[in-house]
């Protein structure tokens, strides 16, 4: 018999019929129903609760977490909340709008080790071009019309003893694994969590594999973008998404050095400096300096009309995520308590940085720092690598010549895993009904 473990489902508005088709795949392609299953709803707009509870005569140990609050909580934030309640030591996510194979959860243990998170193989309509770590075959969009044991034939058929080397969800894994790291960051709302993710788990030497043995059908994007995200009517939604997508990059490239998605870390070649700039002659609405501001750790605006409209800007960051999630101004300040974030006085200082490990003076003349960067935005984006260069020197200034400014190494630090550990802000004052 194989162990019982904890199995984590989100669900959002909209999504009934999605949740409906993957508790129909798990109750035929299961082996065991005495699995904890935990489902968080998010926002029920078509009494999912009801359906779920229908559910509880074919998973005895099915519990239902109902959001309380009156905005949701969105998934990075409520999957944490959903691995830190499971009971087993064995978690695994699925997301609503998928569909298990045969014997999924035998097939997910198959390679299930304590040093090791694997991610099933999903199996996608044509919505998005075809690639290596996915099978493209259509079953449909519609959950309601969906051939369940046309797809559980076919996925048995596509079904080899085989790994990989990427990872996205569903994904599987020991639950002291997500603890110890802190889980999902909730500095991201809409988009690059799962990246971010990755990051630390490879930074912990924990082996990324995807399995080509446990498969779902995915019916691609559902859960963060929306039913029909692809059509001509979500046009603005899709777009209001990118420009999230955007924001949450920018904090990506802050926290880390660079951009990936990888299973692999290197501690010989990965470093991340500490890098504050003082920007003086800085001329009126310099709207760059906040549009760059990942480059930096913090930053001195010299020109106080300047710092302030970057200040009413900045704070208009979380926008996007709250539009896409329909929370008001009124709302995100209430509750914004439960996630991590870096506030404008967090990056912008009032004084003249001097201590920081490694400080840039720079004089822009009056110039915008956008049009610098298109002349010598190289320079700056090979500043981590400067510095690195210079790790076995003394401390000391550099002129940076091509941009006019001293580069003043106080100390070289590398801090790369100052990030591995996320400590999210805590729920305890929230009562989540569990039925």
């Amino acid at each position: 018999m194989i162990p019982q473990i904890s199995i984590c489902i989100n669900t959002a508005i909209n999504e009934r019929h999605h949740i409906e088709l993957l508790f129909r795949s798990l109750e035929k392609n299961l082996y065991r129903k005495d699995h904890e299953i935990i489902v968080y709803v998010e926002n029920d707009n078509q009494d999912t609760t009801g359906f779920l509870l229908t559910q509880k005569t074919h998973f005895p140990n099915l519990k239902i977490i109902i959001n309380p609050l009156p905005i949701p909580l969105g998934y990075a934030r409520n999957i944490n909340l959903m691995f830190e309640r499971a009971i087993h030591d064995r978690v695994s996510y699925l997301q609503s709008d998928q569909v298990i194979c045969a014997n999924y959860d035998i097939e997910v243990l198959k390679h299930l080790r304590e040093d090791t998170i694997i991610s099933s193989t999903r199996i996608e309509p044509p919505l998005h071009p075809p690639s290596p770590e996915k099978i493209t075959h259509d079953f449909g969009l519609d959950p309601s019309k969906f051939d369940l044991n046309a797809f559980t034939n076919f996925a048995n058929s596509c079904k080899k003893d085989q790994q990989t080397d990427f990872w996205f969800a569903p994904f599987t894994l020991f639950k002291n694994n997500w603890i110890e790291i802190g889980g999902h960051d909730t500095l991201f709302r809409r988009s690059r969590e799962d990246s971010d993710l990755l990051y630390r788990f490879s930074m912990k030497d924990i082996k990324i594999k995807q399995v080509w043995n446990a498969l779902v059908y995915h019916f691609t994007c559902t859960s963060s973008r929306g039913p029909e995200w692809w059509t001509e009517k979500a046009k603005t939604r899709t777009q209001l998404q990118q420009t999230a997508d955007m924001v949450e990059m920018h904090r990506f490239l802050r926290k880390w050095p660079q951009f990936k998605h990888t299973t692999t870390f290197n501690p010989e070649t990965e470093y991340k400096y500490q890098i504050s700039t003082n920007f003086y002659n800085v001329a009126p609405r310099d709207y760059d300096l906040l549009r760059y501001y990942f480059m930096f750790h913090r930053i001195y605006i010299d020109n106080p009309i300047t710092r302030e409209e970057i200040r009413k800007i900045y704070c208009q960051l979380h926008d996007p995520a709250n539009k896409l999630l329909n929370i008001s101004d009124y709302e995100w300040n209430l509750h914004k308590k439960y996630y991590r974030t870096w506030e404008f006085d967090d990056i912008y200082s009032e004084t003249p940085i001097i201590d920081d490990d490694v400080v840039i003076n720079m004089n822009l003349t009056g110039q915008p720092f956008g049009e610098i960067l298109q002349n010598h935005g190289n320079t700056f984006k090979q500043l981590n690598n400067v510095v690195y260069s210079n790790r076995n020197e003394e401390p000391g200034e550099f002129e940076l010549e091509d941009v006019a400014a001293k580069l003043i190494i106080n100390r070289v630090v590398n801090r790369i895993k100052e990030n591995l550990i996320v400590k999210n802000p805590p729920l305890d004052d929230i009562i989540f009904p569990i039925v």
